[in-house]
């Protein structure tokens, strides 16, 4: 697809293209992805790139993140796919710098960061009631803006949480204690 253009023309790229594709906001990683934690890492750092793209994406744009609530989640992923997906409490994780992350002009590509209490999210699990083989636990991280075009298939991270505590074995069934003398 190739255009040119003339110097204030009715067809230059701001006219030739609608406002809504000038700027587009997308996830490097997107959609449903699983997480295998452990209790003895208790503050994951999980780093989500986002970009600016689009016809003009000199232009400065404001994104939000959130995370959506169990209604929500119920209604479009559980009664649809069959699920039990559930929604980790908010004390589980946080957003290291707010939600909102803002891109000046020139600006493609910026990290947002969170941080998963993997410790949290494990009591969470196992204080959980009627859990079953369907049920899994998932913090969904959805991207917003009043303002910019965010990619509808590119602008959430669907992250399932699997938390495990290490368990330690020694081999054998016994344990022989050892004493060291000085």
């Amino acid at each position: 697809f190739l255009y040119s253009s003339c110097s204030n023309s009715a067809y230059d790229a701001d006219n030739f293209y609608p406002s809504k594709y000038h700027k587009i906001m997308l996830l490097k990683q997107y959609g449903k992805q699983t997480y295998d934690l452990a209790t003895v890492q208790t503050d994951y750092q999980d780093t989500m790139v986002v970009y600016k793209a689009g016809s003009n994406p000199g232009l400065t744009a404001d994104v939000n993140f959130q995370v959506l609530d169990q209604a929500t989640i119920d209604a479009q992923y559980n009664e649809v796919e069959g699920m039990d997906y559930r929604v980790v409490p908010q004390e589980d994780y946080e957003f290291n710098s707010g939600s909102e992350v803002k891109f000046e002009s020139g600006e493609t590509g910026k990290n947002f960061v969170m941080t998963i209490h993997a410790d949290k999210v494990y009591a969470f699990m196992q204080n959980s009631q009627n859990v079953t083989s369907k049920t899994k636990f998932v913090l969904p991280v959805k991207m917003t803006s009043a303002n910019d075009t965010i990619n509808s298939d590119m602008g959430y991270s669907f992250k399932i949480l699997n938390v495990q505590q290490p368990l330690i074995s020694l081999p054998g069934n016994s344990y022989n204690a050892f004493t060291y003398e000085t």
